[in-house]
């Protein structure tokens, strides 16, 4: 009934949207860059995120580190919605 090719990355996402830990900033590795990002993400008290870095680089990381916290359920949700799978494997 459920496939497993797609189910076990599946569980792998869900699961990080109940993570609340800050994985190490590393990048993939690019050449001439020094390995690492410096981005402070601090939150307003209604979560509203503000990016302070020195570089694009950073401010890039960065906003797609908060964006993933806020939003990375509803994409999955979306992707899963929009590829016709919802139904088939959500009931």
């Amino acid at each position: 009934m459920f496939a497993p090719r797609f189910f076990a990355p599946l569980a792998v996402l869900l699961t990080a949207c109940g993570s609340s830990s800050i994985p190490g900033n590393q990048p993939p590795a690019a050449g001439g860059s020094s390995g690492k990002y410096d981005v402070t993400i601090t939150r307003t008290s209604l979560g509203i995120p503000h990016l302070k870095a020195n570089d694009f680089g950073s401010i890039g990381y960065g906003y797609g580190y908060a964006h993933a916290e806020d939003n990375l359920c509803v994409v999955m949700e979306d992707i899963v919605t929009i590829n016709g799978n919802r139904a088939k494997h959500m009931g």
